[in-house]
């Protein structure tokens, strides 16, 4: 519960302007309908790229704390012009769930973890398309959601239950990598460094070096905490000069203005594909050669703290 709390509590926010569905839906997008085995209502976004008759890479999306689905197009857009397809569910502590005064805050780590196997399970299925039954998955995320992410790429989070403290995490098949934007860095016994040392796949992190989010992060590098306590080889990081919590209001808390952001989103667009398809295609070895195109002001593999 206290995770849950601490983090919808540090990106609530006044509504922020989302993107009109209309805006940007086309022939390749539709709303997938999903239901738990305890008869609750998942929306499941899915946008499918051109050619989606053949098997293409899937991304299962999770989105931070308060958010919804539409407010990551400007990541979404990109990847599925790359061909990949992109599935993300509306968890119930979005501001934009129809029913979220009926679910208890302290269930919403519990709620996302149970929405991310129904969405693997459903994509197995071919709900989201047959080509889709035997994708390699990517597990990506923004904030809690990549909590969410890193859950599902064998990290675990540390609640209490009966009294009691116990170690959540996603059970199941493994992705074939993670894509974690500002995610949560250590707090208190909920999340420790032991809790990210049981992470299994590779893994891309992604911040800024204005992506303070007190109470979870009262320093950027807070957000670190994952890619230094993991297992020696399996994370990369992209550090992006000025870039926020929301990549200057591209993504989650929409706005305008802010740092210059345009070319900063074309890169981290076209790293993540590279790194993506480097780890779908070859694993491991296919991620220790990898390497971001260069940045004005981006720090990457081999991250110093001391340099910045």
């Amino acid at each position: 519960m206290l995770i849950a709390a601490v983090l919808l509590a540090a990106c609530s926010a006044p509504r922020s302007a989302t993107a009109d569905p209309a805006s940007t839906a086309a022939a390749t997008e539709q709303t997938v309908m999903l239901t738990t085995a305890a008869g609750r209502k998942v929306s499941v976004r899915v946008l499918l790229p051109q050619h989606a008759g053949r098997s293409v890479p899937l991304i299962l999306f999770s989105h931070g704390a308060n958010l919804g689905t539409h407010q990551y197009d400007a990541l979404f857009q990109p990847w599925r012009d790359q061909g990949y397809a992109i599935a993300a569910p509306l968890h119930t502590d979005s501001e934009q769930h129809p029913q979220r005064d009926r679910y208890p805050l302290a269930q919403s780590l519990a709620l996302r973890i149970e929405d991310y196997r129904l969405l693997l399970d459903a994509a197995r299925q071919g709900r989201f398309g047959l080509a889709l039954r035997e994708a390699p998955v990517i597990a990506a995320g923004h904030s809690y959601g990549a909590l969410i992410a890193m859950l599902a790429g064998g990290a675990t989070a540390t609640g209490m239950k009966d009294g009691q403290p116990v170690r959540r995490q996603i059970a199941g098949p493994r992705p074939a990598a993670v894509l974690a934007l500002s995610p949560p860095g250590n707090f208190g016994d909920r999340m420790t460094d032991d809790n990210w040392a049981t992470v299994t796949v590779p893994f891309l992190l992604v911040t800024g070096t204005a992506d303070r989010v007190p109470p979870i992060a009262e320093r950027w590098t807070q957000h670190l905490d994952s890619y230094h306590a993991a297992p020696l080889g399996l994370g990369r990081v992209l550090i992006y000069d000025r870039a926020d919590h929301y990549l200057n209001g591209a993504i989650g808390r929409l706005r305008q203005g802010g740092a210059p952001r345009a070319a900063m989103l074309a890169h981290l667009a076209r790293s993540s594909d590279a790194f993506m398809q480097a780890a779908v295609r070859q694993g491991l070895r296919g991620v220790e050669a990898w390497q971001p195109a260069p940045f004005p002001g981006l720090a990457h593999r081999g991250f110093d703290e001391g340099e910045q």
